[in-house]
């Protein structure tokens, strides 16, 4: 069905982005995102989306149709900001505080600064939270939207 020429790519495109993407990602908010698995992921990705779309495998690495790496993050970053918001006595909340080094080697390192009480503290508040992820999403990979490569990896 990916695959098939009477679907639009579009379409193709988003049912793809909502089966497989969705169920391949699913628990990515815990995983240690290293150079080594974004580079699997965007490999792998890379291969599936050019089968999708046609286009070469490195076209599709260098300027996705879906950027799986920034859905991976944003999901970890979601996550991050609802277990720091949690009230302090929760137990989730303990662990992840206690297991979390704010460095490049943490789980989260390439995700908050080395400030863990200002995380905290901004993930309180949604509002401060969100706009955030915003700017993570610049900072760290080019916003694209589905269908349309703007911006390289």
């Amino acid at each position: 069905m990916l695959t098939d020429d009477k679907l639009s790519t579009n379409l193709r495109l988003r049912l793809f982005s909502s089966s497989v993407v969705s169920t391949l990602l699913y628990g990515s908010e815990s995983w240690k995102l290293t150079e080594n698995v974004e580079r699997k992921l965007n490999s792998t990705y890379s291969k599936m989306l050019s089968k999708i779309t046609g286009r070469e495998i490195v076209e599709e690495a260098r300027m996705p149709n879906i950027n799986v790496l920034l859905r991976a993050r944003d999901l970890r970053w979601n996550w991050l900001g609802h277990i720091l918001g949690m009230d302090e006595r929760r137990t989730v909340r303990q662990v992840l505080l206690h297991c979390v080094k704010p460095t490049q080697e943490s789980i989260f390192g390439d995700l908050i600064d080395p400030d863990v009480d200002k995380a905290i503290s901004l993930a309180k508040d949604r509002a401060e939270w969100n706009p955030i992820l915003g700017n993570k999403r610049r900072t760290h990979l080019h916003l694209q939207s589905c269908c349309v490569s703007a911006n390289p990896l």
